[in-house]
C-alpha cells in the first residue's frame, strides 16, 4: 500500500493512489449480519461494535460488547485501485493464513464501504466486513 490517507477522499470510490489506512466503526445486529449472509445461529456471536484499523499492509477488527466473548483479527491488505484483498493471519490469538477474499471499496464523506467480489474462505469475518457502513473514526 502507499503510504497516503483516506481523509479528503470524494465521489464514490477512492483513487489508486490512496490506500486504506485509518480506523472505522460500526454497529452489527444480529438481523443486519443475517442480511449479510450470516447464518442465524452464528449472527448473535457477532453483534456488538466493530473497529476496523488499516496501518501500511496489515489490518486488526476488533468487536466490544459481543454476548460471550468479544473477537480480535488480524492480518495483511494487499490494495490494488478500489480493490482490496484481505488474508487473515491470526483470530483471537491463534495463528491462521487464510485468504478471505478480494473486495471493492468505497469512501464516501467519511463513510467506507466493501462489497464482496469474490471470496476464497467463507467466514464471519467476511460478514463482518461487508454488513453496514463504517464510519472513519481516526
Amino acid at each position: 500500500m502507499i503510504g497516503v490517507i483516506l481523509a479528503g477522499v470524494t465521489g464514490t470510490e477512492a483513487k489508486a493512489t490512496v490506500p486504506l489506512t485509518g480506523s472505522y466503526r460500526t454497529t452489527l445486529s444480529a438481523g443486519g449480519l443475517i442480511r449479510a449472509g450470516a447464518p442465524s445461529v452464528e449472527s448473535a456471536d457477532e453483534t456488538g461494535t466493530w473497529t476496523l484499523t488499516f496501518a501500511k499492509r496489515s489490518w486488526t477488527l476488533r468487536q466490544e460488547h459481543a454476548p460471550d466473548q468479544n473477537a480480535l483479527d488480524r492480518g495483511v491488505v494487499v490494495v490494488v485501485g478500489n480493490r482490496v484483498d484481505f488474508t487473515l493471519l491470526t483470530s483471537d490469538g491463534a495463528p491462521h493464513r487464510v485468504f478471505l477474499g478480494t473486495f471493492r471499496w468505497t469512501v464516501q464523506g467519511g463513510t467506507l464501504r466493501f462489497s464482496l467480489l469474490a471470496d476464497q474462505f467463507s467466514t464471519s469475518v467476511v460478514t463482518v466486513l461487508i454488513a453496514q457502513p463504517w464510519t472513519r473514526i481516526r
